[in-house]
């Protein structure tokens, strides 16, 4: 099969096949470099600690509340669990200090 373009369209051809090459292997050595390597496992890194510690949270402040409801409602303290938990904080102080 016959090319019946000019030998000018063929050297444009040519150059711009040159630039997309030089610019493809300027993209693959910055994507391969150690640093760009590094820099990316060091973000997704960060990017997974910062979801746990994120779940991590949710779930305290959940927790929190679900203890909360245990000693208080929309009317206010709720006296028998509040008198029941500081007797137990008094039960464990006192054990805790006859133990020495």
């Amino acid at each position: 099969m016959a090319d019946h373009r000019s030998v000018e369209a063929i050297e444009q051809d040519l150059a711009d096949a040159r630039q997309r090459l030089t610019e493809n292997i300027s993209r693959f050595v910055t994507e391969v470099h150690p640093r760009a390597v590094t820099h990316r496992a060091v973000q997704e890194h960060k990017s997974r600690v910062k979801r746990g510690l994120d779940d991590v949270r949710a779930q305290v402040k959940q927790s929190s509340q679900r203890v909360l409801g245990l000693f208080k409602d929309e009317s206010g303290w709720r006296p028998v669990p509040v008198a029941v938990a500081i007797v137990a904080g008094v039960i464990v102080v006192v054990a805790a200090t006859k133990k020495k």
